[in-house]
């Protein structure tokens, strides 16, 4: 986690899931963004055997761990340089599922692109 940014990280959350992150800051300084949701676009047959779906919906990389299994991800992955890949419409929101959190789950730390229905979110969509 302390490689310069637009690289890959995972982690195993619950000894389950290989959780997908990119790196975002600079070599020495461990920041990174997790991977909530994906948009197929391409490989979708593949995908649709890894979890198990006759057909596409929504819900087949709406969340990390289904993200995992549709893109066969696994720590082999790890470290894997991004630079290059573009991503417009990028929209920032309060994160999910961190109530907790009190006024830090209010901070805009969960990213999405706008309009994109493969994303896992709340009862509004900015």
């Amino acid at each position: 986690m302390y490689e310069e940014g637009s690289v890959t990280y995972f982690y195993v959350c619950y000894g389950i899931n290989h959780l997908l992150n990119v790196l975002t800051g600079l070599k020495g300084n461990p920041q990174a963004l997790l991977i909530r949701a994906v948009e197929p676009l391409v490989g979708i047959e593949i995908m649709l055997v890894r979890r198990n779906m006759i057909h596409l919906v929504p819900r087949i990389t709406a969340e990390p761990g289904s993200v995992e299994k549709a893109f066969g991800i696994e720590k082999t992955l790890n470290a894997k340089d991004l630079l290059g890949d573009e991503i417009e419409f990028i929209v920032p929101s309060p994160n999910l599922g961190i109530d907790y959190a009190d006024d830090h789950a209010l901070l805009p730390w969960r990213f999405y692109i706008k309009g994109n229905i493969y994303v896992n979110r709340p009862n509004f969509f900015p």
